[in-house]
This record gives C-alpha cells, sequence and structure tokens, in this order.
C-alpha cells in the first residue's frame, strides 16, 4: 500500500478539523433597509444582539434614530421636501462590533403639496378667528424652507373679517441659518446710544446688501426687527448680535424688551432680560423683541389690539423656526392681529416659544427667490400698512452658507 496518499488525507482531515465554524454576526437587522415614507414618519427595526448594543452614529441631517428598546431602534425623518430620494445610515455598535443600517426616503412630488396643503388646513381650523381659507399658497425657497402665503376670513374680535397671513417655515438642522441685517450690513449703523442718529433702510435694501456683501451666504428672505425709539435718534429697543459678535448690548426700551437669538450651536431660543447675561457669549445672531406671546405653548399675553404684525417663533427643540407677518389696517384686505392671535398661529404652526418683533408699518414680508443681488430681486409678498417699505434699523434673514 502507497502510504503518500494516505498520509495526505490525514493532514487534510486534521487542518480541516483545527478550522473554526464560520461565525455568525454579532449584530443583524430585521431588514436589509430601512423605508420611510415621503410624507416622513417613524419606522421600527428589529436589532439582533447583544443585550448592550447602542447607537453611536448617524447619516444625514434628515434623519434620527431612537434606541426602542432592547430589541428594536427607531428611525424618524420629516416630509422628503428636497427634490430627490435621500439615502443615510444608523450605525449600531456592540462590543468590538458594529454594524450600519441604510435608511432610504423616497422624495414623492404629490406627499410634499398634500402635506403642506395640511398644514396650511392645520393653521385655519387650529384659530377659532379663521371659518375660510379664502387663498393659500406656498414657494419652496430651499431644501427647509418654505414662504406661505394664506388670506382668510373669520370673526376676528366678534366680526367677519380679512386676514392675510405670511409664513416663514425655517429647519435648521437642513443646514439653514439666520442672519441679523442692518443698514448696508454695517454694524457701525446700529448705535449705541441716542447722541448718534442711527440710519435706516428698507429690508429689501438690508438683504441686497447682506447678499452683495457676504458671498459665502445665500440670502433666502427676511422680515423687519426690532423696535425703535424714533423721538430718540432711532435707537434700537434692544440687543444687537451680528455675525458672532456683540454689537449692542443694553436694553432701551424697558422691562417688555425680549430677545430672539440664533444660538453658536446652530438652535433659535427665545430669551427674557433674566436669560440674557448668562446665554450673550454663546449667542450668534441676535435681535430684540418686546412682549412674548407664546410661552411653552401657552398663550401669555392677552392684548386685543389689532395691528399689523411680525412675530418670531421656535420649536420645543430650537431646531425650527417660524416667522409671520400679518397685514392689517386694510378693512378689505387685512385687519391686523391681536398677541392672543399671533400665539394662536404660531402654536398651530409647531412653535413653542414666540416674541412679537416691531409691527405696524414696518412690517414687512421679503422673498428672494435667485442669487441676484440687486434690491429688485427681493419681493415684498405683504402689502405694508404705510403704502410702501418702510425704512427700519434692523431685521432678521433667512440664509444658507454655501
Amino acid at each position: 500500500m502507497n502510504a503518500r496518499p494516505f498520509l495526505l488525507a490525514l493532514l487534510i482531515l486534521a487542518a480541516g478539523c483545527g478550522q473554526k465554524p464560520q461565525e455568525e454576526p454579532l449584530i443583524r437587522f430585521s431588514v436589509p433597509e430601512a423605508e420611510i415614507p415621503p410624507e416622513g414618519g417613524a419606522v421600527d427595526v428589529m436589532v439582533f444582539s447583544g443585550p448592550e448594543w447602542r447607537i453611536t452614529a448617524t447619516s444625514g441631517d434628515w434623519l434620527t434614530a431612537k434606541q426602542k428598546n432592547t430589541a428594536n431602534l427607531t428611525v424618524i425623518a420629516p416630509l422628503n421636501d428636497s427634490g430627490r430620494t435621500r439615502t443615510g445610515s444608523v450605525q449600531v455598535t456592540c462590543g468590538a462590533q458594529s454594524a450600519e443600517l441604510t435608511v432610504v426616503q423616497d422624495y414623492d412630488a404629490d406627499a410634499a403639496v398634500a402635506s403642506k396643503a395640511e398644514f396650511i388646513a392645520n393653521i385655519a381650523s387650529s384659530c377659532d378667528f379663521i371659518t375660510k381659507i379664502t387663498n393659500s399658497s406656498f414657494t419652496d425657497l430651499d431644501k427647509g424652507c418654505t414662504a406661505y402665503r394664506i388670506t382668510t376670513t373669520g370673526p376676528v374680535n366678534g366680526t367677519e373679517s380679512p386676514l392675510a397671513l405670511f409664513l416663514f417655515v425655517v429647519d435648521l438642522s437642513s443646514g439653514l441659518s439666520l442672519a441679523a441685517t442692518c443698514v448696508d450690513d454695517n454694524p457701525a449703523n446700529i448705535t449705541l446710544t441716542d447722541a448718534t442718529k442711527a440710519q435706516r433702510q428698507t429690508i429689501r435694501e438690508q438683504l441686497a446688501a447682506l447678499q452683495g456683501k457676504r458671498p459665502g451666504l445665500r440670502v433666502l428672505g427676511g422680515v423687519n426687527g426690532d423696535f425703535y425709539l424714533i423721538d430718540r435718534n432711532n435707537l434700537l429697543h434692544g440687543v444687537f448680535h451680528r455675525n458672532g459678535v456683540c454689537v449692542k448690548d443694553t436694553f432701551d426700551g424697558g422691562a417688555a424688551c425680549n430677545v430672539f437669538a440664533l444660538m453658536q450651536d446652530g438652535t433659535a431660543r427665545i430669551l427674557s432680560q433674566a436669560q440674557y447675561p448668562a446665554a450673550k457669549n454663546s449667542i450668534a445672531e441676535a435681535v430684540g423683541g418686546r412682549q412674548v406671546v407664546l410661552r411653552a405653548g401657552v398663550t401669555v399675553s392677552s392684548d386685543t389690539k389689532l395691528d399689523p404684525r411680525t412675530v418670531a417663533g421656535v420649536s420645543m427643540d430650537g431646531k425650527t423656526v417660524y416667522i409671520l407677518s400679518v397685514d392689517g389696517r386694510r378693512e378689505n384686505w387685512s385687519v391686523g392681529a391681536s398677541y392672543p392671535m399671533l400665539a394662536a398661529i404660531m402654536r398651530a404652526a409647531g412653535a413653542y416659544d414666540a416674541v412679537n418683533l416691531d409691527g405696524g408699518g414696518s412690517t414687512t414680508f421679503v422673498v428672494h427667490p435667485d442669487d441676484n443681488t440687486s434690491v429688485s430681486s427681493f419681493t415684498t409678498w405683504n402689502k405694508p400698512s404705510d403704502g410702501s417699505d418702510r425704512a427700519v434699523v434692523n431685521g432678521l434673514a433667512i440664509v444658507r452658507p454655501r
């Protein structure tokens, strides 16, 4: 008998017996990828792993992931209004091993339109002073920024009257930001005392100057900002922070002054005078406001006077900003809003806190649909009660860093 083949077979068998069986991966998911519907929502995915697994990373600024329990994770996304299918991922880790779950959300133009129509209808149904929407439209200015136009009729202060509402909804988590504006985008035009007269400029002019002088920003639109004291050389009532620098930190308009601020962490907040000192060094952009009309979802002002109004609100997590203008002093167009009405509209839109900015003839709602830097490319959507855009001291712009 030839021993060589026999010995060779033994060696192969021994080598095979020494191999470890291939191990199952420590972390597996119940689906190869998670699919979130175009209109947004939450989807649960089972995680097969050891009990100590955790979420360690999420890609995609539109995507949120939470550990529901020891066996499931939840992936969450809002309406996809990006104009395209978007893809993200969630990384799960257990011990030294990790696995990645792909998350996909299709884009559906009909779903996007339906969702925004539902948003408008919800505002109307939530406000007892609105019985009928007479016209409505919206324009997507960029991913995460929509401008709405809504006209209604209803029992405003007990009398059937028209209202014209203009609303920006800004998702800061989509890469958008805010910028405080001033005359010629020059902070030297913000005076610190009434010894020197502060210059004024329309919001269209202020936004055009911002777009022209800061090519790193794409300006999408904006509104008027803080109140100012005409009898004191146009001195601003409150504080002003611009481009990460505190320009003015005094409250010259009295105890009613508050602050609308974009923080350095990218979230927005409404600060009281008492909160401002501790937050001051963490503010990136800020304009002053006066009465807080909504605090923690509760109406906090009972002033029922109807006027043109501008108000800025924030969601509970500070990641969504709502900027509303309401026309007034025009009986056949829009009679104006009271503070409780502003609170009701802001709450229906999704705001948790909201503060009143300058109003009356200063109320101006400006939209910028392209990259043009000329003043004529900035369009005033509302009908200012003065009959034309009023020159004001400062404003608040919606921007996307390039």
